[in-house]
């Protein structure tokens, strides 16, 4: 078991998916250091889908106008606009991140829930309160746990081609294979 999951840790996605999990969070990693990274990615896809990002930006406008004075302030008056955008869009983007960072840590304060109970049913409750994290986690818990089902097409497919069958066209396999996978 440690020569084969002893790495699982530092797979991205799967740490995602794990910190993600309101029934695990942090408490399913034994490294601390990959926990801590875990979170700080999922923090920083969350500043960057946060929604009022997106509105900030649209909201700046870095050109200003150009006053109506003497020709020598237009250079000036250019240089503080872009300074002024500047600025703003550097306290946005920390105001997301902070923001984001907030979520998170609420998110982790919640208590864990039972192992049997329904993680997706959690985040549907909750949606409303971790809204950032909500499209993170829709982007992160998509992964298939389980490798069953196409276990079975393979395995069906296996029993569909034979040694008498074995000039079937790829088209007719996939139409096989269909109908059986679909067909009670």
């Amino acid at each position: 078991m440690q020569k084969r999951f002893s790495k699982v840790e530092h797979i991205e996605k799967l740490a995602d998916a794990t910190c993600l999990d309101p029934r695990f969070k942090k408490q399913a990693f034994v490294n601390s250091k990959a926990a801590e990274d875990t979170v700080k990615r999922i923090t920083a896809a969350a500043a960057h889908n946060h929604p009022s990002h997106s509105e900030e930006e649209e909201s700046q406008n870095p050109s200003v106008a150009a006053s109506t004075g003497a020709m020598f302030w237009e250079d000036f008056d250019e240089r503080v606009a872009s300074t002024r955008a500047s600025t703003s869009s550097d306290s946005a983007t920390s105001s997301t991140s902070t923001a984001a960072m907030m979520e998170m840590r609420a998110y982790l304060a919640e208590p864990l829930l039972s192992r049997s109970s329904d993680p997706l049913a959690w985040w549907r409750m909750c949606s409303p309160v971790f809204k950032t994290l909500c499209e993170v986690m829709k982007t992160r818990l998509c992964i298939v746990a389980t490798s069953v089902p196409s276990e079975r097409v393979f395995s069906k497919t296996g029993q569909i081609i034979t040694d008498r069958r074995n000039r079937l066209s790829p088209s007719k396999v996939r139409q096989l294979v269909f109908l059986n996978a679909n067909l009670p």
